[in-house]
């Protein structure tokens, strides 16, 4: 085997956190687009078709007045390895993906990974990849342009107390993808799907569709299972929070049926949509850590969360900290369920250093 090297540059759609930003080896970077850009002519294809690659820059922008936008770049050269027989070259560019589809599944898996962590529709636009060979001489370059997307996903932008809380989860996606529970790939692969589409009902539909892959084995009672299992696995044993996520996810389903079956129509408000999601990210990543610490099956876990059977100290913790607000409070109700778990105090002065601590990050 051969190595090469790569440099990724990915255009981001719908990610504009405050501040630095760094993933996986990946740097999140400004870029400004030229005004004079917008006086050049459309490139006329030979169909006669005029494309204007300034749309993809436009599409965006994450500051319209100063034209700037935002990609992802990696900091090193990522190593390759390819067959020895296999010639670097542009024109057997698609032989080279074949051959190592991890040159590509490190881009989808790095956007999945943003795009559950942070629970937004971030999308990469276009994904530029830079070859060099193992003196890291550059050799070519390939680009893939994602269709462009009409939806406004910079509505979705978090404060920096929510960005900070969620970023400290390091989804293992890779691990989560290879998961040995066919429901919950299932699931996964629909949440993820939700994200493509411009259409509000559309990506409402899947974000029920998950939901049902892992709570719905039978096909019956599906409202009252999904609403019921939704609140058991995110309420903590808190009656109000219980009844709060039950409620919301019956009034939420109904939506759903009601325009899939034709009763109303345009029923499903942006708001609707962002509640919706907001519980899907948690259940999957709950769901997740429970296949991980326990081995349950699907109808094991079902049958666990319909029991009263408590849900095990890993499992809460980490419910805990999904629905913690900020960093420092999910430290206190960490250490509150601790103390109650293992019958213990800690001394105030330690409880004091840890919550000081955590409000400096």
């Amino acid at each position: 085997m051969k190595k090469i090297f790569i440099k990724y540059k990915i255009l981001v759609n719908g990610f504009n956190p405050i501040g630095e930003y760094f993933v996986d080896g990946f740097s999140l970077k400004k870029g400004h687009l030229d005004e004079s850009y917008f006086d050049k002519n459309h490139t006329v294809t030979k169909d006669g078709m005029e494309i204007d690659m300034n749309l993809y820059f436009i599409s965006c922008l994450v500051d319209y007045e100063k034209l700037i936008y935002r990609y992802l770049e990696n900091d090193d050269y990522i190593k390759f390895e390819i067959p020895d027989k296999m010639e670097i070259k542009k024109s057997n560019f698609k032989e080279l993906l074949n051959s190592n589809n991890d040159i590509i599944e490190r881009v989808y898996n790095l956007e999945q990974k943003l795009r559950i962590e942070f629970n937004i529709p971030l999308i990469f636009q276009i994904i530029h990849i830079e070859f060099f060979n193992v003196d890291k001489k550059f050799l070519f370059y390939a680009q893939q342009n994602n269709p462009i997307s009409n939806w406004n996903r910079l509505t979705y932008n978090l404060d920096p107390n929510e960005f900070s809380n969620n970023s400290r989860f390091h989804i293992n996606i890779k691990s989560m993808k290879e998961v040995d529970n066919k429901y919950f790939k299932r699931a996964l692969e629909l949440y993820n799907d939700s994200f493509e589409s411009d259409k509000l009902s559309n990506r409402y539909i899947l974000i029920f569709s998950s939901l049902e892959a892992i709570f719905n084995l039978d096909s019956k009672e599906v409202t009252e299972k999904i609403s019921k299992f939704s609140a058991k696995l995110l309420a903590e044993n808190k009656p109000d929070l219980y009844n709060q996520i039950y409620n919301d996810i019956r009034r939420l389903y109904k939506k759903r049926c009601d325009y899939v079956h034709g009763a109303k129509i345009n029923n499903i408000s942006d708001n609707d949509e962002k509640l919706l999601r907001k519980y899907l990210r948690k259940i999957i990543i709950a769901y997740w850590i429970i296949i991980m610490n326990t081995k349950k099956t699907s109808k094991q876990i079902l049958k666990y969360l319909d029991s009263n059977e408590k849900l095990e100290v890993q499992i809460r913790m980490v419910i805990t900290a999904l629905n913690s607000n900020d960093f420092s409070s999910q430290q206190k109700n960490l250490l509150n369920i601790l103390e109650k778990e293992y019958n213990i105090v800690f001394p105030s002065e330690l409880k004091k250093k840890i919550i000081d601590t955590c409000e400096k990050y």
